[in-house]
């Protein structure tokens, strides 16, 4: 609960021709920063490329078909992204038809796999992590108003869409926040959510491997009377597990033992 302080670098305007909201972003491997962000009007992703200390190096759009839902009444957003381990970063989103789309870019902004449809079917709210060999790993949520979500495998950098899919073990899924992925570098993979049944609590659960057969639920994390929300997960260099969430106006963070 100590905070340890730090230095505001600069501030960069990643677009100054359109409204931006929802802005989500990854450190590369060459320490550049990518980030995905939407135009208020709906329907167009963006990304922009910076380095650490706010100077610009390549920017662009990434789709045009972006479904948009209500953000007054929503609290995720419908695309993600995430660093690529053999550099550049990939960005997963959920198009006007409700399926999933993804794409790749080299870290200078190169387009790489354009465009490509994951799934076919109803998904909303995806996140997106990489294993150590760039095998993709996305949650969605399947149904627009119910617990239901499910975890698809990419491989071929996303080329092929999903080679395996299966449900979340957990149906505590809620259709408007991100769950949220975390893969350790021994391709453990973490999924984290939110619960807003009357139950009202934050959960998450692993797998051991890609096969996705031999997963362990923790599903009672954190419970209160109204909704805990925004869940974010991460690990530390020796391994501990750290979950940050929102409850009330304010940001709660959790430590686990791997």
């Amino acid at each position: 609960n100590t905070t340890l302080g730090g230095t505001q670098l600069s501030a960069t305007t990643l677009q100054s021709t359109a409204s931006q909201q929802g802005p989500a972003s990854c450190v590369m491997t060459n320490g550049n920063i990518a980030t995905v962000f939407n135009n208020s009007s709906g329907g167009t992703l963006y990304y922009q490329i910076t380095t650490p200390s706010g100077s610009a190096v390549a920017n662009g759009t990434v789709a045009t078909n972006l479904y948009t839902p209500d953000y007054s009444t929503s609290y995720g957003r419908n695309y993600n992204i995430c660093a690529l381990n053999a550099g550049g970063f990939a960005v997963v989103w959920t198009n006007t038809s409700g399926y999933l789309s993804a794409a790749t870019y080299s870290a200078t902004g190169t387009s790489i796999i354009s465009s490509t449809q994951i799934v076919s079917g109803s998904c909303y709210y995806p996140s997106i992590a990489v294993t150590t060999g760039d095998i993709a790993v996305i949650t969605a949520s399947n149904n627009w108003s119910s617990n239901i979500g499910s975890i698809y495998i990419c491989g071929n950098g996303l080329a092929n869409g999903a080679t395996r899919s299966q449900g979340l073990t957990n149906n505590a899924y809620y259709s408007e926040t991100n769950c949220n992925i975390l893969i350790t570098s021994s391709n453990v993979i973490y999924v984290t959510g939110m619960d807003r049944s009357s139950s009202s609590l934050l959960w998450f659960q692993y797998y051991n491997d890609l096969t996705l057969s031999n997963t362990s639920n923790y599903n009672s994390l954190v419970s209160f009377y109204s909704y805990p929300y925004a869940p974010a997960i991460t690990q530390t260099y020796n391994g501990y597990i750290i979950l940050l969430f929102q409850y009330g106006g304010t940001t709660y963070i959790n430590v686990y033992a791997p």
